[in-house]
């Protein structure tokens, strides 16, 4: 199963996010985060296959945000990749 990591900083959003049958496509939710930096936490400690992130958020962006959850996979050898833009 696909762990998925939501970030964005609308709540309303992340209600939209929980309609959805994550278990149908192989997928669970294991965090919500508002801002690049929380997600970035998030990241660290649930290590998500997948981040669904919007662009424009305070604190830190999710372009910011991409290239931290790259470079952490890149320094510890975990090659994929699979970050959504919203």
């Amino acid at each position: 199963m696909y762990k998925v990591l939501i970030v964005d900083d609308e709540n309303i959003v992340h209600q939209g996010m929980e309609t959805l049958h994550w278990d149908r496509l192989g997928a669970c939710v294991v965090g919500n985060a508002y801002d690049g930096e929380e997600a970035e936490a998030l990241f660290k400690s649930e290590h998500p296959d997948i981040v669904i992130t919007d662009i424009c958020m305070a604190k830190k962006n999710g372009l910011k945000l991409i290239e931290s959850i790259r470079a952490a996979r890149r320094a510890t050898n975990h090659h994929s990749n699979c970050v959504c833009k919203l």
